[in-house]
């Protein structure tokens, strides 16, 4: 059975994680936690019959801890996964923290030297209609051609850690990388982006299909601002996508219409997974060497090499090649 450690289960744990980590049970034991909050530290601690540890790296060096969760550590930045992969523990960190692209490069190149798994994530990919949307267009929709995204983001300070997320998940639907970006200002609170989406074969890049973002963003941060700012739930977010034949929209974490030669349909997925359940499955199955595939850091590199490719060309008013990761 693997050993997990948990760090910052935070005031959302009763909600958001606990009963993913309850459903799961079986499959693994909660042996440490930690938490800045001593008291929720020991309260999770007796719940889960697991001791509560003096700090990050005191968890981390447990004899006991073969893998851990990094849950709500958005008051440390990416100190805590940097942390993990320099202990050499594997990890998933649920939460995307805002980070420079030089520090989150030198992360992802220590954990493939180190073979360990390093898993943000990025659950805009794992909503039960995201993945739904992979399956229709593998079996009925055809190849996806144009994502349209457009979102109206909370907080200045949340926007690009966002956004990032909103770009791997058109990552995740194109199953291409994003090549070329150009960008333009609307307003001080709005701007579109226009993307194109490349794949490598045979040597060449073949362009794939396009993503067009529209934002709109506060110009000043929330006062309490949580990591997750973003939801599809809240009609905030909506995400349509034309393939080679028919259209699908998400329109809320659980829920897609989609048409396909004269057939529409509306989904609705309450009884599936949530994302953090999916998240959850797919890392402590890859711990214990599976071979089912994970996002890692370098997805998470891609999406934030395209969120520095729409600041500058929102910048200089030029079209910009995304860096490869």
């Amino acid at each position: 059975m693997l050993d997990l450690g948990i760090i910052g289960p935070g005031p959302d744990w009763e909600t958001r994680y606990r009963p993913g980590i309850m459903r799961h049970g079986r499959r693994f034991r909660v042996t440490a936690v930690y938490d800045p909050v001593p008291a929720r530290a020991v309260h999770v601690a007796e719940e889960l019959k697991a001791h509560p540890a003096e700090g990050i790296r005191a968890l981390l060096r447990r004899p006991d801890v073969s893998a851990v969760l990094l849950l709500q550590t958005d008051w440390l930045g990416m100190c805590p996964l940097q942390f993990a992969v320099e202990e050499s523990v594997p990890c998933l960190a649920a939460e995307i923290a805002d980070a420079g692209l030089t520090l989150l490069q030198g992360l992802e190149s220590d954990a493939r030297r180190l073979g360990i798994v390093a898993m943000p994530g990025l659950p805009l990919r794992h909503m039960p209609a995201s993945i739904r949307l992979r399956e229709l267009i593998a079996a009925r929709l055809g190849p996806a051609q144009d994502l349209s995204i457009s979102a109206k983001l909370r907080g200045a300070d949340a926007v690009w850690r966002d956004l990032a997320q909103l770009f791997d998940l058109a990552t995740y639907v194109l199953q291409a990388a994003p090549g070329r970006v150009t960008a333009e200002r609307l307003s001080p609170e709005s701007f579109r982006a226009r993307v194109e989406f490349h794949r490598r074969s045979l040597q060449k890049e073949l362009h794939v299909g396009d993503l067009t973002l529209e934002i709109e963003h506060e110009i000043s941060p929330l006062q309490d601002s949580p990591v997750q700012t973003i939801s599809v739930d809240d009609h905030s977010v909506r995400i349509a996508c034309a393939c080679a034949d028919g259209i699908a929209e998400i329109e809320g974490a659980a829920r897609i219409h989609w048409s396909c030669r004269g057939q529409t349909q509306i989904e609705i997925l309450k009884e599936d997974r949530t994302s953090f359940d999916v998240q959850l499955d797919h890392f402590t199955r890859r711990v214990v060497g599976g071979l089912i595939p994970v996002p890692d850091l370098s997805d998470l590199c891609r999406a934030f090499a395209a969120v520095q490719a729409v600041q500058q060309s929102l910048d200089t008013g030029e079209t910009i090649d995304v860096n490869p990761c």
